[in-house]
């Protein structure tokens, strides 16, 4: 009798490598791979992808973007944040630093202040670092739309219509037209690199929807605070703290006077604008070594005007007086310092020198000693005291 060949059971796969259909039969559980060539262009193409960026629109930054749009009432206001990462992290550090200090004061006591103005008759001031700086809020109001010629601006007649933004246009449009006149892929990659997130108030809504239960009747008072647009991110973070438990973090900031911001803004318009950089000496005497964003002396009102005026554009030459009693200021610790050494002088002591050990002891067991400040001398040995 004839036996059947019994058929052998294919255990051969088809490599899962994009592009190849090649069917092999695997050495060990798990290989899905016909080759490392394979293994290779696949681990390639996964660590080319990444995750995409989202725009968190309700930070203070973006916020503020829409602000000045409105104000301007042109895109155009943002011509030198277009296509730069660099240029839109300098302006959300200025951005960052005004919000950090109003933070601490409490209250609205910093601006961020325009070099050359935004609502000026033919001028448009634009919104980059180099045509900002943080300032008191009462100075800048005063200053209202002085134009000095100094800072960065276009000519009104130059404005393209295309880039207008209208008074009651609605603020995500208006974001959504920001970020396409930047340009997406810069704004994205801003947003990856100052890792901007969304505004506190968002952030603290997002965890009480979390943790609220609306069928709940003892949580019907927070339901109430979530619905009501007029609660403060204050009453809703004490809702939080309430419901988990937990205290939020609340980020530490040093308190800055306005003289030590205004200096700071000094320093950093001097690196391009060569008309401040005068000063610059000066201040290096006037700050501490350690941390040079901090004076060591005390600026009077006067002073710190004029600081506020120089970085607003005003001709040096025309306030020389205000200037020069602003230097003379600045060299205040310098005068301090040699007025106390000229009026306390350091006083040096010498030792006696003394060839042997017998005439050390004759000297220190002497008679006739007198004594000086520190030092004690024996007339037998006045002549070897080294001289002054």
């Amino acid at each position: 009798m004839t036996s059947i060949p019994q058929k052998t059971k294919d255990t051969r796969i088809t490599c899962t490598a994009k592009g190849c259909t090649k069917r092999f039969k695997p050495s060990r559980k798990g290989n899905k791979f016909c080759s490392n060539t394979c293994r290779t262009s696949c681990n390639n193409v996964k660590k080319a992808r990444t995750t995409e960026t989202t725009i968190p629109r309700s930070n203070h930054f973006c916020q503020t973007l829409i602000d000045e749009a409105l104000r301007a009432g042109s895109l155009e206001v943002f011509t030198h944040l277009k296509g730069s990462v660099a240029a839109l992290e300098a302006t959300y550090k200025v951005v960052t630093a005004r919000m950090r200090a109003n933070i601490v004061a409490g209250v609205n006591s910093f601006h961020v202040c325009h070099v050359a103005p935004v609502a000026h008759a033919t001028r448009l001031g634009t919104f980059d670092a180099s045509n900002l700086f943080v300032g008191a809020s009462e100075k800048n109001k005063a200053a209202a739309c002085v134009a000095t010629g100094s800072g960065t601006f276009i000519a009104k007649a130059s404005l393209n219509s295309v880039n207008d933004v209208a008074a009651n246009a609605g603020r995500a449009i208006t974001l959504d037209r920001i970020i396409a006149y930047i340009g997406e892929a810069t704004f994205k990659a801003f947003v990856k690199k100052v890792k901007l997130k969304d505004s506190v108030r968002v952030a603290t809504l997002a965890k009480l929807e979390a943790l609220v239960e609306v069928e709940n009747p003892e949580h019907s008072k927070y339901v109430v605070l979530m619905l009501n647009k007029k609660a403060t991110t204050h009453d809703l973070a004490n809702a939080l703290v309430e419901l988990s438990g937990k205290t939020p973090f609340k980020p530490s900031f040093s308190r800055i006077s306005e003289a030590n911001m205004l200096v700071t803004e000094f320093v950093r318009h001097a690196a391009f604008r060569e008309e401040l950089q005068f000063l610059l000496p000066h201040i290096a005497v006037a700050v501490y070594k350690y941390d040079t964003s901090r004076l060591a002396v005390t600026l009077g009102e006067d002073d710190v005007q004029c600081l506020f005026d120089l970085l607003q554009g005003l001709d040096a030459g025309a306030m020389e007086v205000a200037v020069d009693e602003l230097i003379y200021t600045l060299h205040s610790q310098e005068r301090q310092a040699a007025h106390k050494a000229a009026t306390n002088p350091v006083v040096e002591y010498h030792a006696p020198i003394f060839v042997t050990d017998e005439e050390f002891d004759a000297w220190l067991m002497g008679v006739d000693a007198q004594v000086y400040g520190d030092a004690v001398y024996t007339e037998a040995f006045t002549n070897q005291v080294t001289p002054f």
